[in-house]
């Protein structure tokens, strides 16, 4: 078994990367999302995307619980 000793910097450290990752990981990921305008369903990202179908520009944006990533 492998033993690690963190001091608070350590785990503060670990924590604040971890943390980074996950917000990068879920700003750079596709998303079911379906059109508002004629009810297609396509993949899309965090920022600015267009409906394949209806050519519909949808922002999407993340809310403040993102913040806390």
């Amino acid at each position: 078994m492998t033993k690690f000793k963190f001091n608070d910097k350590g785990m503060d450290d670990f924590m604040k990367k971890v943390q980074k990752e996950v917000k990068e990981t879920a700003l750079n990921a596709s998303y079911d999302y379906t059109c508002p305008n004629c009810g297609t369903t396509f993949k899309a990202k965090v920022g600015e995307n267009i409906c394949p179908s209806c050519s519909t520009k949808i922002d999407l944006e993340p809310d403040s619980s993102w913040d806390k990533l």
